[in-house]
This record gives C-alpha cells, sequence and structure tokens, in this order.
C-alpha cells in the first residue's frame, strides 16, 4: 500500500511513489506542502481529518479515516487512512507519523449503489398497500413497513425488542409457518399459502403469503414476504356461497 509520512520539524510530508499515482500525479512532481495536502481534502471531511491528526500528535494513538481527496483531475477519490506516531523528541513529544492509504473509492460506489438501492426498495415498500416484511435467520424482524405496522398494530419498539414473523400468525397456524419458512431457507419453492394472521390486540384475519429467502451470496440468511389480507374476499365467498344455496333451495 502506498505509504506517507510527516515530519513535525519541517512539516513536510514524504511518500512513496504508489500514492502520487492514485491521485493522478507524477510522484517526481507531487508536492510535499502540509497545507496543500490539507487544502486538497474535502471540504466535508476536513475538519474531522485534522481533528483527527491532531489528536493523534497529541496522543500517540493510531487513528485510522475514511474521507476524500482530490485529485490531479479534479475529482474526488475515497481514500482509507491509518497513521501512527514513530518519532518523538527528548521530551517525549511526537514529531512524526507515519501511515499507509488505499484508494477505496470503488468500495464506497459500491456502498453507495447499496444504500441508494435499499432506499428504493424502502420507498417502494412503504407504497404498497400489503404489509412487506424482512427478517433474519432466525425470523425476527428487520424490517415492517407502514402497513404493517398499521395492521397489526405492533410498535417499532416491539420490533427492536426482537419480534419474529411467525408472532404475527395465529398461534394454530405458527408451528405450520415456521415449518414452511424453514423449507424456503432450504432452498425450496413454496408458492403461497393461507393463513390467520394475528394483530398485537389477539384479533386474527385470513391472509395468503408469499415469502423467499434473502440470500447472501449461496448462503440464506433471511426472509422477504408480503403478507395479503384477504378478509374481504372471504366475505365476497361466503357472499356467493350463501346465494348459491338459495338458488338450490328455490
Amino acid at each position: 500500500r502506498p505509504v506517507v509520512g510527516y515530519d513535525g520539524d519541517t512539516r513536510e510530508i514524504t511518500v512513496s511513489p504508489e500514492y502520487p499515482k492514485i491521485i493522478g500525479y507524477d510522484p517526481s512532481k507531487f508536492s510535499s506542502s502540509l497545507q496543500e495536502w490539507i487544502e486538497n481534502i474535502h471540504p466535508q471531511d476536513r475538519d474531522a481529518v485534522v481533528k483527527a491528526y491532531r489528536e493523534s500528535l497529541q496522543t500517540g494513538e493510531t487513528r485510522r479515516m475514511e474521507y476524500r481527496r482530490r485529485t490531479k483531475t479534479g475529482e474526488w477519490k475515497w481514500i482509507r487512512s491509518t497513521g501512527k506516531i514513530v518519532g518523538y523528541d527528548s521530551e517525549g513529544i511526537p514529531l512524526r507519523m507515519t501511515g499507509t492509504h488505499a484508494d477505496i473509492s470503488e468500495r464506497k460506489r459500491v456502498e453507495e449503489a447499496l444504500i441508494e438501492s435499499q432506499e428504493r426498495f424502502r420507498q417502494l415498500a412503504e407504497l404498497l398497500p400489503e404489509t412487506i416484511f424482512e427478517t433474519n435467520d432466525a425470523g425476527v424482524l428487520t424490517f415492517l413497513n407502514r402497513n404493517g405496522f398499521e395492521r397489526f398494530g405492533f410498535s417499532d419498539e416491539d420490533v427492536r425488542s426482537g419480534l419474529t414473523c411467525y408472532e404475527l400468525f395465529s398461534s394454530e397456524d405458527r408451528a405450520r409457518a415456521e415449518e414452511k419458512a424453514h423449507r424456503i431457507m432450504n432452498g425450496e419453492k413454496i408458492g403461497l399459502a393461507e393463513y390467520r394472521a394475528r394483530r398485537r390486540d389477539g384479533s386474527t384475519f385470513p391472509v395468503i403469503l408469499h415469502s423467499s429467502a434473502k440470500a447472501h451470496g449461496d448462503q440464506a440468511v433471511g426472509l422477504r414476504g408480503i403478507l395479503i389480507d384477504i378478509t374481504e374476499t372471504k366475505k365476497l365467498e361466503a357472499q356467493l356461497r350463501q346465494a348459491h344455496k338459495m338458488e338450490a333451495v328455490g
């Protein structure tokens, strides 16, 4: 990795040839000015970096930072910096620091794309008129959309305390829901299934569930699903059955 050093006596920065290259400079023409170094840190990151650097000189502690650094062409690259004190004066005051810098721009782009994708999912889930949920591999809810909170009557605190998706089902259907969830986590395609869902107050209503495994690579790490309230459908079916009976009697 590119190596960077700072001398407190001369206030000069020395770098290995690899560092200027990652920000687009010719190593032989790269500036060693501390002031210019600071000015090329992104304005939103600059104060935190300078503060961490000063604290490291005062305490002697190793510091790890991530910040944006301007390249020769004016673009910004994310740098991960690790620095430690390597030289002290006769009174034990830190004078020199050395460390490594790594270009983490690609990792940051992936992280930002993932965050954007997750935000799009959440926005879409909040718009849907049915209950959307996600769980970890133990069935503990990690996401419940607004409709889910309203329909089931649970609170944010309930979810934070470890509410499982199985608690969304009536006691007579809970074991069946858990058994099907384990089969889905093991790669089986279950399709739609009908259950009695349970609200926080204990009342129940009929739902259709569709769920699938949430995977990380080849490993199932949880579930995501949609619960559709079919109360009105069940009422309509009952009315149709009653109408058919009346026709048969007539």
